[in-house]
């Protein structure tokens, strides 16, 4: 998302990430990183005002509380990968309930 971003729509990208892959975003070309496991990551996150987009890997409601909600800009973007994940399992497992169900 990071390259895409920096190539397509040639955004500032701003990556809040754990320390372990803090050198991986710069690589990939982060413009600013933030470690959310070193200090106020979520006032560090704040001073950027206005986000046209938040891309939630994770899908906390404590970073809805923070990216939604504080740094979005009015017309911005939540995306929330990790509640799409869930929304595609919940639906496999009643697909296979109602399989089972057939066969039965």
């Amino acid at each position: 998302a990071t390259q895409f971003a920096k190539r397509y729509y040639r955004a500032f990208v701003v990556v809040c990430c754990a320390s372990k892959h803090v050198d991986l975003a710069k690589k990939i070309g982060a413009d600013e990183v933030i470690e959310y496991s070193k200090g106020d990551w979520k006032g560090s996150c704040a001073k950027y005002r206005e986000f046209d987009l938040v891309l939630d890997c994770v899908g906390l409601d404590e970073y809805w509380e923070v990216f939604g909600r504080e740094v979005l800009g009015s017309d911005g973007k939540y995306i929330a990968l990790n509640a799409l994940r869930h929304s595609l399992q919940d639906s496999v497992k009643k697909l296979n309930r109602d399989m089972d169900e057939e066969i039965e």
